[in-house]
Protein backbone atom coordinates (compact mmCIF):
# COMPACT_ATOMS: atom_id res chain seq x y z
CA UNK A 1 0.00 0.00 0.00
CA UNK A 2 0.94 3.80 -1.21
CA UNK A 3 1.70 5.66 1.66
CA UNK A 4 -0.16 9.53 1.82
CA UNK A 5 0.31 11.98 3.83
CA UNK A 6 -2.49 13.10 5.08
CA UNK A 7 -1.75 14.03 8.78
CA UNK A 8 1.05 15.38 10.65
CA UNK A 9 1.24 13.20 13.62
CA UNK A 10 0.94 9.30 13.42
CA UNK A 11 0.80 7.65 16.79
CA UNK A 12 0.99 3.41 16.72
CA UNK A 13 0.55 2.77 13.48
CA UNK A 14 1.44 -0.48 11.75
CA UNK A 15 3.29 0.77 8.52
CA UNK A 16 4.23 -3.07 7.67
CA UNK A 17 5.44 -3.91 3.64
CA UNK A 18 3.94 -0.16 3.26
CA UNK A 19 5.70 1.75 0.38
CA UNK A 20 6.69 5.33 0.91
CA UNK A 21 9.38 5.02 -1.93
CA UNK A 22 10.69 8.38 -3.57
CA UNK A 23 8.06 10.25 -0.81
CA UNK A 24 9.33 13.61 0.57
CA UNK A 25 7.97 13.77 3.90
CA UNK A 26 8.07 17.08 5.81
CA UNK A 27 7.11 18.00 9.48
CA UNK A 28 5.52 15.15 10.11
CA UNK A 29 5.66 13.45 13.44
CA UNK A 30 5.69 9.46 13.97
CA UNK A 31 5.02 7.81 17.72
CA UNK A 32 5.60 4.34 18.32
CA UNK A 33 5.08 3.22 14.73
CA UNK A 34 6.00 -0.12 12.89
CA UNK A 35 8.05 0.64 9.32
CA UNK A 36 9.00 -3.63 9.26
CA UNK A 37 10.15 -4.27 5.73
CA UNK A 38 8.89 -0.56 4.22
CA UNK A 39 9.79 0.14 0.88
CA UNK A 40 11.71 3.44 1.40
CA UNK A 41 14.35 3.72 -1.32
CA UNK A 42 14.77 7.30 -2.43
CA UNK A 43 12.75 8.26 0.82
CA UNK A 44 13.25 12.02 1.30
CA UNK A 45 12.07 13.46 4.91
CA UNK A 46 13.25 16.85 6.31
CA UNK A 47 12.53 17.92 9.95
CA UNK A 48 10.18 15.09 10.57
CA UNK A 49 10.50 12.81 13.75
CA UNK A 50 10.44 9.40 14.54
CA UNK A 51 10.48 8.43 18.25
CA UNK A 52 10.36 4.37 19.38
CA UNK A 53 9.83 3.98 15.31
CA UNK A 54 10.78 -0.04 14.28
CA UNK A 55 12.69 -0.14 10.99
CA UNK A 56 13.47 -4.00 10.61
CA UNK A 57 14.21 -4.89 7.70
CA UNK A 58 13.11 -1.66 5.88
CA UNK A 59 14.32 -0.93 2.46
CA UNK A 60 16.46 2.85 2.97
CA UNK A 61 18.79 2.43 0.37
CA UNK A 62 19.60 6.43 -1.21
CA UNK A 63 17.00 7.69 0.83
CA UNK A 64 18.26 11.24 2.70
CA UNK A 65 17.31 13.06 5.74
CA UNK A 66 17.76 16.74 6.46
CA UNK A 67 17.17 17.96 10.08
CA UNK A 68 15.28 15.25 10.89
CA UNK A 69 15.24 13.26 14.38
CA UNK A 70 14.88 9.18 14.74
CA UNK A 71 15.23 8.99 18.79
CA UNK A 72 15.07 5.42 20.20
CA UNK A 73 14.31 3.68 17.14
CA UNK A 74 15.22 0.43 15.67
CA UNK A 75 17.20 -0.20 12.43
CA UNK A 76 17.91 -4.02 12.93
CA UNK A 77 18.23 -5.72 9.20
CA UNK A 78 17.39 -2.34 7.44
CA UNK A 79 18.96 -1.23 4.10
CA UNK A 80 20.47 1.99 3.87
CA UNK A 81 22.81 1.55 1.63
CA UNK A 82 23.91 4.81 -0.10
CA UNK A 83 21.95 7.02 1.93
CA UNK A 84 22.57 10.27 3.85
CA UNK A 85 21.87 11.76 6.83
CA UNK A 86 22.66 15.33 7.56
CA UNK A 87 22.10 17.35 10.63
CA UNK A 88 20.12 15.02 12.02
CA UNK A 89 19.37 13.52 15.53
CA UNK A 90 19.82 9.64 16.16
CA UNK A 91 19.81 9.71 20.02
CA UNK A 92 19.51 5.92 21.36
CA UNK A 93 18.63 4.30 18.22
CA UNK A 94 19.97 0.83 16.89
CA UNK A 95 21.93 -0.08 13.92
CA UNK A 96 23.25 -3.15 15.09
CA UNK A 97 23.13 -5.59 11.60
CA UNK A 98 21.91 -2.71 9.59
CA UNK A 99 23.64 -2.42 6.24
CA UNK A 100 25.70 0.88 6.39
CA UNK A 101 27.62 0.41 3.46
CA UNK A 102 27.90 3.91 0.66
CA UNK A 103 26.14 5.45 3.81
CA UNK A 104 27.18 9.39 4.46
CA UNK A 105 26.70 10.93 8.08
CA UNK A 106 26.72 14.79 8.26
CA UNK A 107 27.53 15.92 11.77
CA UNK A 108 24.33 15.52 14.21
CA UNK A 109 23.62 14.03 17.47
CA UNK A 110 24.15 10.09 17.66
CA UNK A 111 24.64 9.98 20.85
CA UNK A 112 23.97 6.67 23.19
CA UNK A 113 23.56 5.17 19.73
CA UNK A 114 24.47 1.46 19.20
CA UNK A 115 26.61 0.72 16.07
CA UNK A 116 28.08 -2.72 16.95
CA UNK A 117 30.01 -4.67 14.67
CA UNK A 118 29.22 -2.09 11.96
CA UNK A 119 31.53 -1.40 9.23
CA UNK A 120 32.19 2.58 9.16
CA UNK A 121 35.20 2.51 7.66
CA UNK A 122 36.24 5.45 4.95
CA UNK A 123 33.53 7.97 6.55
CA UNK A 124 33.88 11.39 7.45
CA UNK A 125 32.51 12.01 10.78
CA UNK A 126 33.90 14.78 11.54
CA UNK A 127 31.66 16.76 14.13
CA UNK A 128 29.27 14.15 14.64
CA UNK A 129 28.70 13.62 18.62
CA UNK A 130 29.24 9.74 19.49
CA UNK A 131 29.16 10.99 22.76
CA UNK A 132 28.09 7.34 25.03
CA UNK A 133 28.00 5.79 21.53
CA UNK A 134 28.89 1.87 21.20
CA UNK A 135 31.46 1.66 19.10
CA UNK A 136 32.37 -1.57 19.76
CA UNK A 137 33.75 -3.93 17.25
CA UNK A 138 33.09 -1.45 14.01
CA UNK A 139 35.44 -0.74 11.46
CA UNK A 140 36.53 2.11 11.60
CA UNK A 141 39.61 2.11 9.38
CA UNK A 142 40.42 5.16 8.00
CA UNK A 143 37.64 7.03 9.26
CA UNK A 144 37.90 10.85 10.17
CA UNK A 145 36.56 12.06 13.57
CA UNK A 146 37.95 15.34 13.45
CA UNK A 147 36.64 17.92 15.65
CA UNK A 148 33.78 14.44 16.82
CA UNK A 149 32.55 14.16 20.61
CA UNK A 150 33.34 11.08 21.53
CA UNK A 151 32.46 11.47 25.52
CA UNK A 152 32.47 8.22 27.07
CA UNK A 153 32.37 6.31 23.62
CA UNK A 154 33.08 2.64 23.76
CA UNK A 155 35.45 1.66 20.95
CA UNK A 156 36.57 -2.29 22.99
CA UNK A 157 37.56 -4.22 19.84
CA UNK A 158 36.91 -1.76 17.26
CA UNK A 159 39.51 -1.75 13.75
CA UNK A 160 41.20 2.05 13.91
CA UNK A 161 43.58 0.97 12.21
CA UNK A 162 44.68 5.20 9.80
CA UNK A 163 41.54 6.86 11.40
CA UNK A 164 42.03 10.32 11.88
CA UNK A 165 40.74 11.45 15.50
CA UNK A 166 42.73 14.57 15.91
CA UNK A 167 40.52 17.50 17.63
CA UNK A 168 38.17 15.01 18.86
CA UNK A 169 36.90 15.30 22.52
CA UNK A 170 37.69 12.07 24.04
CA UNK A 171 37.24 12.35 27.87
CA UNK A 172 35.85 9.23 29.60
CA UNK A 173 37.16 6.73 26.40
CA UNK A 174 39.32 4.11 26.57
CA UNK A 175 41.49 4.45 23.32
CA UNK A 176 43.49 1.67 24.02
CA UNK A 177 40.63 -0.58 24.09
CA UNK A 178 40.41 -0.18 20.17
CA UNK A 179 42.75 -1.41 18.03
CA UNK A 180 44.77 0.95 16.84
CA UNK A 181 47.66 1.43 14.01
CA UNK A 182 48.99 4.42 12.51
CA UNK A 183 46.12 6.21 13.70
CA UNK A 184 46.39 9.99 13.72
CA UNK A 185 45.78 11.49 16.96
CA UNK A 186 46.75 14.92 18.60
CA UNK A 187 49.52 15.87 21.19
CA UNK A 188 46.65 16.30 23.52
CA UNK A 189 44.98 12.82 22.91
CA UNK A 190 48.73 11.49 22.91
CA UNK A 191 49.34 12.64 26.89
CA UNK A 192 45.82 11.69 27.50
CA UNK A 193 46.78 7.88 26.63
CA UNK A 194 49.81 7.94 27.61
CA UNK A 195 48.81 9.32 31.64
CA UNK A 196 45.93 5.78 30.93
CA UNK A 197 48.90 3.61 30.84
CA UNK A 198 50.82 4.75 33.70
CA UNK A 199 53.08 7.39 32.67
CA UNK A 200 53.82 10.35 33.73
CA UNK A 201 54.46 13.10 31.09
CA UNK A 202 56.72 16.00 32.16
Amino acid sequence: MKFTANEKIYHGQEFQDWDFSELELKRISFTDCTFRGCRMSGLLTRSCVFTNCSFHFAELYESVHTYSAFINCEFGGANLFSSSWVQCKCAGSSFYNAKLTGISIEKGNYSYVIFTGCDLHKMDLSGVDFSYANLQECNLERSVFREAKLFHTILKDANLTGADLRDAEILGTDLKSGRMNKTKIDLKQAVWVAESLGCLVE
